[in-house]
């Protein structure tokens, strides 16, 4: 049975992190969301064994402030103020510290399904914020007045909402994007990333991400004695760090990380996943904004995803937030602009990536000399590095200083 018709300003499809987010910011500018996830809106958390990371970075967290959903006692976390930039070999190596901005932390790591269980637990304490979980799309469709017919499948029942635009946050491979008719960029480095959770001695509060011709290697402190490890390899090197049985050789971790991490009592596996990646040629389009990975689902370099994620969101809001009034022109008109800001953020993002792995990564000679180059560059300058820093941070004209006793 078919039950009344909703209204909202936004639907919003998916409702993961990203999704919950931008519902939540959306809702306090008094906008009217629907809030429709596939899966439960329900982490169970204290079932977790192991630590599955997120890394967010200093300009994400003044984010989550400004929208009121930073807080580290409610989250699986540990904050980083340290990273060591290694490529090739210790003869490259670079220092980073969050004492070179003036700033409290770089950033921090979190445990996905904690820091999950406590941005859906504050969404669905919105009464503002309509959530359907467990619900099924059954069609979408543009009606008469050119507003998006959307009829759901909840609860064994039907129920038909309409809204004149939608947010596709329902990951990758989006099926809202691929509704709409999004052009995609599909990527695939022939890598597999593979994560494990390690018991050993390392300092705290200090990440490592080191770079050689075999992929891109990470170790990420989360407590006094617990580090995630991640190994994104390529493909034909797998035999070189895991043995017949697919064991991973823990030798292989002492040379990566030496002398960062030693004594190493365990090793858990956590998941892998191929590197097959997608890039969005557009950002809104028909009336549909894509964010997170329905717009890109990226390569873990310098851990991207998440924090141009809410970036994104930032960009939405603010801009919204200067329409005087709310008619759908207007939503249409800002939106317009959102993309196009987007679009240039994103791109930036892009270049990190694209040059970290086509170039840093590179065993040619060309690769190497440019590696030693910009490594050389940024040792001897302080303001180079503090550029390199603020833009991997993502602080590029962000007064953070102002904000730094926030913490």
């Amino acid at each position: 049975m078919t039950n009344n018709i909703e209204n909202y300003d936004f639907t919003i499809v998916g409702g993961g992190l990203i999704g919950s987010i931008v519902a939540m910011a959306l809702s306090e500018q008094k906008y009217k969301c629907c809030l429709i996830e596939k899966e439960k809106l329900d982490y169970d958390n204290k079932k977790q064994s192991t630590v599955n990371p997120i890394s967010i970075n200093y300009r994400s967290i003044l984010i989550l402030k400004k929208y009121k959903l930073w807080d580290p006692s409610k989250i699986f976390c540990n904050n980083i103020n340290d990273l060591i930039f290694k490529c090739h070999n210790n003869l490259h190596k670079l220092s980073f510290s969050s004492k070179h901005l003036k700033i409290p932390t770089l950033g921090y790591v979190l445990d996905r399904s904690s820091f999950t269980n406590y941005i859906q637990t504050q969404c669905k304490q919105l009464e503002k914020i309509k959530c359907y979980n467990s619900t099924k799309i059954k069609d979408m469709k543009i009606n008469s007045d050119d507003r998006f017919e959307v009829n759901l499948i909840t609860n064994n029942n039907e129920k038909k909402i309409l809204s004149t635009f939608v947010i596709a946050s329902d990951g990758s491979p989006s099926e809202i994007a691929t509704k709409i008719g999004f052009n995609m960029e599909h990527i695939n480095y022939n890598q597999t990333s593979h994560m494990f959770n390690c018991v050993a001695d390392f300092t705290n509060n200090l990440a490592i991400q080191h770079i050689n011709n075999d992929g891109f290697f990470a170790h990420i402190p989360f407590s006094d004695k617990g580090t995630n490890i991640i190994l994104t390899i390529n493909d034909d090197r797998k035999k070189k760090y895991f043995d017949t049985d697919n064991r991973l050789k823990s030798e292989i971790i002492y040379r990566i990380f030496q002398p960062y991490l030693k004594n190493i009592l365990s090793l858990k596996y956590i998941t892998s996943y191929k590197m097959h990646t997608i890039r969005s040629k557009e950002i809104f389009l028909k009336n549909v904004l894509l964010l997170g990975n329905s717009s890109q689902l990226l390569h873990p370099v310098g851990a991207q995803g998440f924090n141009l994620g809410l970036r994104n969101i930032e960009t939405l809001t603010d801009n919204l937030s200067l329409i005087k009034k709310k008619d759908d022109t207007s939503i249409k008109n800002a939106l317009e602009n959102v993309a196009e800001i987007i679009s240039k953020d994103r791109q930036k993002t892009f270049d990190y990536i694209d040059f970290s792995t086509k170039i840093i990564s590179n065993n040619r000679t060309f690769s190497i000399l440019t590696s030693s180059l910009l490594i050389h560059i940024l040792k001897c300058s302080k303001t180079a590095k503090t550029s390199f820093l603020n833009k991997i941070l993502g602080l590029d004209g962000i007064k953070y200083l102002a904000l730094k006793n926030e913490f």
